[in-house]
């Protein structure tokens, strides 16, 4: 569904709340999106603020599989990116985020070591 916004600086244009999906899924901010669009802040989050947060969600799950992927895969193309963005969107840090799972996630490990050829934890 299409928006008809009248922008004081273009005349009419239209929001299309695909690209607005999309944006967010990139975790755009708010500003970054109402620039795209030409409109304000207020008029993007007045249409779409209960949405943005769901794709954004939805963005961080995305992240979260092409990490998953890319730990399986054994290649170190774009790892760097993946664990940046996983510490800024994600709240991934150096450390365990929580001591008490370090030895489920070791045994996690040993069990996915199991299944395929080489470590996938160490």
């Amino acid at each position: 569904m299409a928006y008809k916004i009248i922008n004081r600086v273009s005349g009419v244009g239209a929001i299309s709340e695909r690209e607005v999906k999309k944006l967010a899924e990139m975790q755009c901010t708010l500003e970054e999106i109402s620039n795209f669009f030409e409109v304000s802040e207020d008029t993007i989050e007045r249409k779409f603020a209960d949405k943005i947060i769901r794709w954004r969600k939805a963005g961080h799950c995305s992240l979260r599989r092409s990490q998953w992927i890319k730990g399986l895969e054994g290649h170190s193309g774009d790892t760097v990116m993946l664990k940046h963005l996983g510490k800024v969107y994600l709240g991934q840090g150096e450390e365990a985020q929580d001591k008490s799972q370090q030895p489920y996630f070791k045994a996690f490990c040993d069990e996915i070591s199991k299944s395929v050829s080489k470590p996938a934890c160490e």
